[in-house]
């Protein structure tokens, strides 16, 4: 799980980073991002159309929180960056290594995310 000082909890950043922020897709996930006047923070969700179960549900937003996680302790630089990040998980990943997957498409979004800034 992320630790609290990396979660995006505010109703008002929230709904501020929906509106107001940039897009960008990849195969599984949709993020929502926007620069920010605190440090890096990220809101994890999944669509509701795959009508998953609670259980279901977060056990994605765990695994995806981990994979956050790994990113950031393997390059602690991004940790610096000022954006408010929510990542919306749009198509359940198939195959067994669909964890790797996931790992391997949000480490390449912060790392473009910081060749922006």
């Amino acid at each position: 799980m992320l630790p609290k000082d990396l979660r995006l909890k505010e109703n008002r950043q929230i709904n501020k980073t929906f509106k107001n922020g940039l897009h960008k897709k990849s195969d599984h996930f949709f993020y929502k991002y926007i620069k920010s006047q605190n440090p890096l923070k990220f809101c994890i969700t999944a669509a509701k159309k795959h009508k998953l179960n609670k259980p279901q549900r977060n056990k994605f937003k765990r695994q995806i929180s981990h994979a956050i996680y790994n990113s950031l302790s393997i390059k602690p630089e991004i940790k610096n960056l000022n954006f408010n990040i929510i990542i919306v998980l749009h198509t359940i990943p198939k195959g067994k290594d669909y964890y790797k997957t996931m790992k391997l498409e949000i480490k390449n979004f912060l790392n473009k995310l910081q060749n922006e800034q």
